[in-house]
Parts: structure tokens; sequence; C-alpha cells
């Protein structure tokens, strides 16, 4: 589910609205007053247009409830409404920024920790819910390519709107009454004035301060201040007197009581819709928006297109052709390849390095691949970028079903037998990514009838990340990065396998223990010596290694080896499988004939784990051919009964002892059993059994006296 909820805010669907806000082609502020209104009556007229058209911006927010609180607009720098509403006056401020802002990536102008910056651009817009001018900026935290390019910005409720209006001295219109119990938690004042109220703030504020010198400085109770503080409406010396006072015993009040408030509550300073609730009122103004012609409910995503080229050799070539000239020259036109012609392979060349230039390496390649002549005469040129790795990670599953067919992807009957994927393990961090893209195509193929699963997957397991051993990611610069190759070299591969497998479960964050990996590297060697012979010279089977029937006891370890081993694989859960080995390996080495059989069967178990020993020791058992065509063990639940089980004996009530008997054992026979117990006989001996309690299975309680 974390996944699907990754994946869901990298979609980013929302449900909102689009409005229109009239500029008009005038930077006078009267002049533009004046154009509105017909404007607005003209919507009325002809409804919400596709098109917003000149002089008019269109923004989608989630938040249509919010309108009456915006007080400023910020368009993205490249928005090409700029160039015409900017003043003479910010001109040279506006493109100098936005020289500035063309050399940033959209992650730097999205980071949320980064100061805002800003340009006013000259030009208001009108909001059409209220019919007030407010300045348009530009800032480069709003980006062309999601949206409309433009937002409306309602600094009391939105942080990055409020971090702005801050940083640049913008009005703050609160529109949205916070809910009490967020006003409780944030610390953040309730709706009733100072004003004419001085008296019960003088009072309250010595409470208070009494409470925190008793209690020790921390941050306020907030039960009697939320029924007589607001901030916003308060004469200007009684917050500052109240800030000063709290700032003086270290309560960050001014922090807390100063921020944008983003959830739902009800409408205030929102005229007719004043006493709304949040989700009524965006459903009320929206369609007032819509009757009115100056907005409409819409969906918007986060999702952005992805660049889906390469300056590299290595990658699929595109299957297009580029027109050109009679001077050589790309005309813009393109045209596919010829079915026939696919796929477009590479050109064999010597020298596909980049150059440091703008050109990918195959603008370089041999003519003969890289021009041709249409049948029509026309010379063509080839796409000379190149498909990044996407184009083969999104669908190689269904490629690697039926890899030497020429004719298509994926023959249709291979691909109901062996779609979809059972089992898909990976890294969280593909998430959004290889993960989405595979689904992506893979529901484009299903639409279309080429594949018969809606989903490419099954099942998705994603796997912990190994952290260093001071419990930090790995990496460089910090020195922690754990090489394989060493761990190899000291160790053995099956040492590493096993260890990581041993670590814990597979999708927890662990950290690496180089002891931890000494620790299954002498599991690995008691393996190793309970069937070799250590004292001979050349590699061959212990003495103590021999073809005898196991007793009772062997066979029920090794038959509930074999099921917990198989079932933990089976669940991936490889570190319980690995200690039951262990446990199994514990038993047989203290005794001194071990059944050649209960060895071949522990060998198969560890096979996956350990396979490189496994090999060798099962050829010291002597098998000429590898193991990997045997079948897997598999136990028999028969053998799994145990024939007696431990009871405990109790004298008076009190525990004595613990003595096995058999599974059938009646009252009278675990009554003897029990007297035949040492530890027993010392607490009844000379002393009158007065009754036996014996409960089959259970227990055996000797009642005596003197």
């Amino acid at each position: 589910e974390s996944i699907k909820l990754l994946q869901r805010n990298w979609i980013g669907k929302s449900i909102g609205a689009e409005v229109d806000f009239f500029v008009g082609d005038t930077t006078d502020p009267e002049t533009q007053l004046l154009e509105f209104k017909p404007w607005k009556e003209a919507r009325q007229q002809v409804g919400f247009p596709d098109h917003p058209g000149d002089f008019v911006l269109r923004v989608y927010t989630t938040r249509p409830d919010t309108l009456f609180g915006a007080t400023y607009m910020v368009v993205a720098p490249e928005h090409p409404i700029v160039d015409h509403i900017t003043t003479l006056e910010q001109r040279v401020k506006v493109d100098t920024y936005r020289d500035i802002v063309s050399r940033k990536s959209d992650l730097d102008r999205t980071d949320l920790a980064k100061q805002k910056t800003g340009v006013f651009t000259g030009a208001y817009a009108v909001n059409p819910v209220n019919g007030k001018q407010i300045p348009i900026w530009i800032a480069d935290y709003v980006l062309m390519s999601y949206g409309t390019g433009a937002i409306m910005a309602v600094p009391a409720h939105d942080e990055r709107d409020w971090e702005f209006a801050q940083s640049f001295k913008l009005p703050n219109t609160p529109v949205v009454e916070p809910p009490g119990s967020w006003i409780a938690e944030n610390n953040v004042c309730d709706t009733q004035s100072w004003r004419g109220r001085e008296e019960d703030a003088l009072t309250l504020y010595q409470e208070l301060l009494k409470k925190w010198k008793q209690e020790g400085a921390r941050p306020a109770a907030t039960d009697k201040l939320e029924s007589l503080i607001d901030f916003s409406q308060k004469a200007p010396e009684w917050m500052d007197g109240l800030e000063q006072g709290l700032a003086r015993r270290y309560i960050e009040y001014p922090q807390v009581c100063h921020k944008a408030f983003t959830g739902e509550g009800s409408a205030i300073n929102s005229g007719e819709y004043d006493g709304l609730s949040t989700a009524e009122f965006k459903r009320k103004i929206t369609e007032d928006l819509s009757a009115g012609g100056l907005g409409k409910q819409a969906t918007n995503y986060r999702l952005r297109d992805w660049l889906f080229s390469r300056q590299r050799y290595w990658g699929e070539p595109f299957p297009i052709w580029h027109e050109l000239d009679d001077e050589g020259k790309p005309t813009g036109l393109t045209r596919p390849v010829a079915a026939h012609e696919l796929p477009v392979t590479l050109p064999d060349m010597e020298d596909f390095k980049p150059k440091g230039t703008p050109d990918p390496p195959l603008s370089w390649a041999p003519d003969e691949w890289l021009y041709a002549t249409a049948e029509d005469g026309t010379r063509l040129m080839r796409e000379t970028n190149s498909m990044p790795q996407w184009a083969g990670s999104c669908w190689y599953y269904l490629r690697f079903a039926d890899n030497k067919n020429s004719g298509a992807f994926i023959d249709p009957e291979v691909e109901k037998y062996w779609l979809p994927v059972d089992l898909y393990i990976g890294g969280a961090e593909h998430a959004v990514l290889h993960l989405l893209y595979s689904r992506f195509w893979h529901k484009v193929l299903f639409d279309r009838g080429y594949v018969s699963t809606p989903e490419p997957f099954q099942k998705l397991v994603n796997q912990g990340m190994i952290l260093g051993e001071n419990n930090e990611k790995m990496s460089k610069s910090r020195g922690n990065v754990i090489n394989p190759d060493d761990v190899v070299t000291q160790y053995g591969a099956d040492s590493l396998r096993l260890y990581e497998m041993f670590m814990g479960p597979l999708e927890q964050v662990k950290p690496w223990s180089m002891s931890g990996v000494e620790g299954v590297f002498r599991f690995l060697g008691r393996v190793w010596r309970m069937i070799v012979d250590e004292r001979a010279e050349d590699v061959t089977l212990s003495p103590a290694v021999q073809d005898v029937p196991l007793t009772d006891d062997q066979q029920r370890v090794l038959h509930k080896t074999i099921k917990v081993v198989t079932e933990d694989i089976e669940k991936l859960s490889f570190n319980t499988a690995i200690s039951r080995m262990m446990e199994f390996t514990n038993v047989f080495t203290q005794a001194e004939v071990r059944p050649k059989s209960a060895m071949e069967s522990l060998v198969l178990l560890l096979s996956p784990f350990a396979p490189h020993l496994a090999e060798e020791l099962w050829e010291v058992l002597g098998h000429a051919k590898t193991l990997a065509f045997e079948p897997w063990p598999t136990h028999d639940e028969s053998m799994l009964v145990e024939n007696e089980v431990e009871v405990p004996v109790q004298v008076n009530g009190k525990l004595r002892a613990k003595i096995m008997v058999p599974l059938d054992a009646n009252p009278q026979a675990m009554q003897e059993i029990a007297k035949a117990s040492e530890d027993v006989q010392k607490q009844i001996e000379g002393k009158q059994v007065v009754k036996v309690i014996a409960v089959p299975g259970r227990m055996v309680n000797f009642v005596v006296k003197g």
C-alpha cells in the first residue's frame, strides 16, 4: 500500500477548479476596472471558454473556497503573458530575473527549503469574485509545465504563498476559520478580540506567567487563550506586550501564532459564503463560477511529460526520418521509418564517445546509415538522439518470456502462460519510475488487446536497504561503504550471501555487521566439519556419516526442518529458514553416527543459500552429478507427531520437576514416572502422600503432609 501511495502522489491527481482572472491590455488601474465589468457580463452570456483568451490569466486551484483570500498572483517567468503585461518601469528587473531562472532546473525551482524569490511585473489582475485588483508577480517556484503556469496566491492558507508574502511584504487576508482542535494543537488563537477585554487579557497573562514559573518554561497551554485572543484583530500594543513577555520566558509564541492555516474549516471574509464549511463552499463557489462563465470544475495531474531522448550512442534509435531542404537543413517535417525496415539498429562506429557538444554521437554516424533518399526524391536524415533505458526496462519482462520470436514482441499463448510475473522484488526507490512506467506501458498494451492482464506483476516485495555499521546510509563521502569483493576474499561468496539473508526480515532496513559475517562463516564451517573428515589429507566423507536409519528423534528434527525451511522460503523469510538449519546442525553435530540421508537433505536445503559449499558437499556425499537437478526434499506429516510430551510435576502446588511421558500415558502411568524422578523423591520422602492429581498430557501434583 505504501508503494501505491507513492505512485498516487507522483501522479498527483487532484480535483479543483479552473478560474479566469481578468488582466486586460492596459496598465491603468481605473481603465482596467472599467473593462472588467463588460468582460464579466459577456462571460455570463457565452460561458467558460476552452481558451481564456488574450490578457486573461487562467489558474487551477484545489481550494476555490479561498478565492476571496487571493491577494496577489504569481506566473511562471516563461509564461507568454509576461512579455505583454510587464511595465516599462519593471522591464529590466523582470528580464534579469527571467534570465537567472532559465538556468535553473525544475527541481531547484521547486525546492521547498530555498529562499523565495520573485519580481513584480507592474501589472494587476482582477479577482473575479470580489472585483479587487491584485498585483501580478513572477517567481521561479511556479512552473509553466504544471497546471496553467499561473497561480492565485493565498498567503493565509498556503505555506509557500505565506513565505513569499512575508519576504515581499504582501497583504494577507484569512478566509478560512480553523476548527478549535487545530487552534489548541498549534497554540494559535481563536477569533474573539482583545478589544474591550484588556482586563481579561492582563489576568490571563498573569496566570500564564505563574503557571510557567511553577512548571518550567514551555509552550503555552491554550485552553484559556483560545477563548480570548485574535492576533489579527486585537490592539497592537497588547500583541507586542504578550509576545515580548512570552519570549522572555523562552516561549516560541510569535512563531506559532504567525503561520498559514492549510486545513479545512469554515468561511470568513468571503461575503455571502461566510459560515459555509470548506467542502460546501468548494461545491457552491464552483457552481457559481461555472454559472457566471468565470470558472469550472477541473481535474489536474502533478505528473508531467518525461523527456524520452538521450544524447548518447547506446540506446534504441528512434524510427524517425527528418526531411531536409535543398541545402541539407531540416525543414521541421518528419516521417516514420517504413514498417518493413524496423527495428532500426545502431550503426557500427569506432568513435561513439560524446565530444562535449550538443550533437549526439549518432550525428557523425556513417552516411549510409544517417542519410537516405525517399521514393519521392526527398532527402532524409535519421533522428540522432537515442531512447533512454526506459525503452527496454518498461517491458523487458514480456520479452524474456518469448525472446526468440522475430514476428512479435510476445506470442499471445506464451503471454497467457507466463504472465503476469509472479513475484517482483525491487527497492522502493523504483516505485515512481521504473515500476510506475512498467505498469503504464502494460496497461496501454492491455487496453489495445496485446496482453491479457491489466497488471504486469502479481506480487511486489521491497527489500530493505543495508546500512553501514554505524546505522547510516552507505556513501563514499561517509567512508562507510562495504566492498563485497573484500568480504568474498576473506570469507567466501557463500558467507556473504548467507549473511545478507540472515540479517533480518527481507523488507527491513538493516545495519551491516562484520561480526555477523564471521558468525555465518563459522556456521558453514560446522556444516563442513559435520560431513567432511577433517583428519584426512584429501576431502573425504567423515566416518561419522553412515548409511543408517534415523532415530525417531532425528526423524522429527529432519522433517520439521524440511517443513519450516520450505515454508519460510515461500514466505521469503530467509533469516528464519537459516536459523532452522542452524538448529538442525546443532542436533546432528552431537550425534556419534550421522545418517547419510539426513546430511543429503540438509545439503539440498542449504543449496539456495550457499550453493558453492552445497555443491562440494554433494560431491563428497558420493554424487557425480550436480544437485541442481535433484528434487526438493519433502516432509512427512506423520513424522512430525511427538511420541512423548514434557509435563510439570508439583508437590503441594510448587513446581519440583519436569518429566517426559508417553502421549497416551494414563494418570497411573504418569504418577509412577513422576515418583521415579529423584527431584520428586526428595520432596515426598518421609511424608504422607494424601492425594495425587494427574491430568494426562498436562501435569502431576502430589498433595503431601508431614
